[in-house]
């Protein structure tokens, strides 16, 4: 029997009482106390709102799909020497401003997800815009209901990104959000009627992490604004007052989302903007341990906004995409002249001597590239927009595409970490994965186990990173022996490989 599976939902809710906040905090003070940690890195819980509600309203609120943490993919976080990133970012004190939106509520029903979009966005807006003055309210009951989510069901990141970037988002004015009260939803048709006019959208997105765990990935793309992200929700969760929060009692509710705002080094933690009001932690806000086992930060998604009504964006191919035998790139435009020209500068990456390859077309011409003419490997396109002096208008954003028309070369390997005996395997056991390619970087990674009766599970993670750590959760299996081994992927539409590592035969014995 083979099961395959990405994400999880988490159990259901199991009891029917009150959260015991002094509990939460008499288990914080013993957790301090054994591990000795700073009190600035310790938290306090305090009652609130969500600390009394029943069962049935906490079930309704927490049910985006999260990882269940049995595997947990790591890159091994490099940071760059060349770039050296501040130790601290906070994106409601950058300059001397205030650049995030006030914090809203997302009441009982499980709609955070449209509420960590809209709150991601509209910060975006200010920040793109570099005036934090813009006050800027859009409406988390347009995205929810319009895009397809349900109070009782939630939503999930991915759609709403998409959902932003074809279709956008009307203002709080335009659709007010009332699911919150009683946990409702609301038709989409009760927007207003000039709803069209009053669309805000996104020109792209970007996920800097893809179901693994790179805190330097995230505090990059932080740098360039929030960022959306997904995480799993326990019961002491709720009665977070201040302070750097990391699990330590109640059991599991469900998924999450949440906006990021920042980071902060000495705290080792990052900040959250939550959408449960200004009651909830810090006036809304609140900082998790970068060790905490919620998962934050292992998906994220970091939204670009049009600097001006006039720009150039490549939707074809998009950033790290694989491509063969012939494509058509496609652009998304605004405010070009049909006399202005494109030219599109390939560079070639894996190249020291970066080779250049220029195409050029009028505004609303087809730019077709045949890859097989180019050698596999790594390279990079710009597109830049020309009035008729020559002059440069415009130019997009750079991406990096590869290009795979051969039958790669690839090695699939992994060992175990700090592990004497493969026999005696028990709690959070440490793997180490690489998964070399010489032209093209690997889509997919998969860790494999089965027992002797033949259940197998798998773990996919969609880093490109040659080198990763994993941690395998061993606890939670029966004892026995397993088979272990690892997969590596390319896949697009219109190529599929696949490489499979040797087997490794362990026996897991915990107490």
């Amino acid at each position: 029997m083979k099961i395959t599976i990405l994400v999880f939902m988490l159990a259901m809710l199991t009891w029917g009482k009150e959260i015991d906040v002094k509990a939460i905090n008499k288990a914080i003070e013993q957790t301090s106390q054994n591990t000795k940690a700073l009190n600035q890195n310790s938290w306090y819980a305090k009652e609130n709102w969500l600390t009394s509600l029943t069962e049935k309203q906490l079930r309704q609120m927490f049910n985006l799909e999260v990882d269940d943490k049995l595997v947990e993919f790591q890159e091994i976080d490099v940071l760059e020497k060349a770039n050296v990133r501040p130790s601290k970012w906070d994106w409601r004190d950058v300059a001397g401003k205030n650049w995030v939106s006030p914090v809203k509520n997302q009441g009982v029903c499980g709609s955070c997800v449209a509420f960590a979009a809209v709150a991601t966005l509209e910060t975006q807006i200010n920040v793109t815009a570099v005036n934090p003055f813009l006050n800027l309210q859009l409406s988390p009951q347009h995205l929810f209901s319009c895009g397809g989510g349900k109070c009782s069901y939630g939503w999930r990141p991915e759609p709403a990104a998409k959902f932003l970037k074809k279709t956008g988002v009307v203002d709080e004015a335009c659709m007010p959000y009332i699911s919150g009260a009683q946990g409702d939803d609301q038709a989409c048709q009760s927007r207003c009627q000039d709803s069209d006019s009053r669309v805000v959208k996104i020109i792209d997105f970007e996920r800097p992490t893809w179901f693994f765990k790179n805190k330097e990935k995230v505090k990059k793309a932080l740098l360039k604004g929030p960022l959306v992200t997904t995480m799993k929700v326990y019961e002491d969760f709720l009665a977070y007052s201040h302070g750097v929060y990391k699990h330590v009692k109640g059991p599991a509710l469900g998924g999450h989302a949440i906006s990021l705002v920042g980071y902060d080094d000495e705290k080792q933690a990052f900040l959250i903007r939550n959408s449960w009001g200004d009651s909830w932690g810090e006036k809304g806000f609140g900082y998790i341990s970068y060790e905490d086992i919620s998962g934050i930060g292992n998906q994220t998604w970091l939204y670009e906004v049009p600097t001006s009504s006039k720009y150039l964006v490549l939707e074809y191919p998009r950033n790290q995409d694989i491509l063969s035998q012939n494509i058509k790139f496609k652009l998304t435009t605004s405010g070009l002249k049909e006399t202005e020209s494109l030219n599109y500068t390939i560079k070639d990456l894996s190249s020291r001597s970066l080779e250049l390859k220029t195409l050029t077309s009028r505004l609303n011409e087809d730019v077709e590239l045949d890859t097989t003419t180019l050698k596999d490997g790594k390279y990079e396109v710009v597109i830049t927009s020309r009035d008729e002096q020559g002059r440069i208008t415009l130019t997009s954003r750079p991406h990096v595409f590869y290009i795979l028309n051969q039958q790669p070369v690839v090695d699939v390997s992994f060992k175990f970490k700090n592990t004497q005996s493969l026999n005696v395997l028990s709690g959070r056991v440490e793997v180490q994965i690489q998964a070399r390619s010489q032209s093209v970087p690997l889509t997919d990674i998969e860790f494999h186990f089965k027992n002797a009766e033949g259940y197998e599970v798998v773990r996919q993670t969609k880093s490109q990173s040659e080198v990763m750590d994993l941690t395998w959760a061993t606890g939670q299996l029966k004892n026995g022996k397993y088979e272990v081994w690892v997969v590596g992927k390319i896949q697009t539409e219109k190529l599929k490989y696949q490489f499979q590592s040797p087997s490794v035969f362990v026996q897991v014995n915990n107490p």
